[in-house]
């Protein structure tokens, strides 16, 4: 994460109970944080803080509401889809932005889904690249989605 700026969410989900475990860059001061929704959580969102090994240190905060990696558009899709994929643009659980995620099943040796892994960019950096392309006075550019849905970028954000 600390390689690949774009890269906003590392989560691996459970099949059997849902449970997640993810990490993200702190926006406020780039710390790794891990993120952890299980049983033992009674399936909210615990953040804490990492040492420089990625040890946990101190839990910071317990989101509100419950979280079930099962039902999230990066998880179901990778399992519909039965193979590596690159998902639809799906919401942030918690914010007002939205995300594309590469996701991949994850199977045991008799091919029993164990879980899915996902990589979860933010759509701005879509909509940065975009805007450092030079285009003729006549030119634009559209970005669309698989299901034909136009994406629309204004005022530094993109929506659907």
């Amino acid at each position: 994460m600390r390689s690949f700026k774009s890269i906003q969410w590392i989560s691996l989900g459970a099949e059997k109970s849902g449970d997640d475990l993810g990490i993200w860059p702190n926006p406020h001061d780039n710390s790794l944080q891990i993120v952890a929704a299980s049983k033992s959580t009674k399936s909210q969102n615990i953040y804490c803080a990492t040492d420089g090994t990625g040890t946990r240190t101190a839990k910071l905060k317990a989101e509100p509401g419950t979280y079930d990696a099962r039902l999230r558009p990066w998880y179901k899709e990778a399992v519909a889809a039965n193979k590596p994929i690159w998902t639809s643009i799906y919401p942030v659980f918690t914010s007002g932005t939205v995300f594309i995620a590469a996701s991949q099943p994850i199977r045991d040796r008799n091919g029993k889904l164990l879980g899915v892994s996902a990589v979860d960019f933010w759509l701005s950096e879509v909509q940065q690249y975009l805007d450092r392309i030079k285009l003729r006075k006549t030119g634009q550019i559209f970005a669309i989605e698989r299901s034909g849905l136009l994406l629309d970028a204004i005022e530094s954000r993109i929506t659907l």
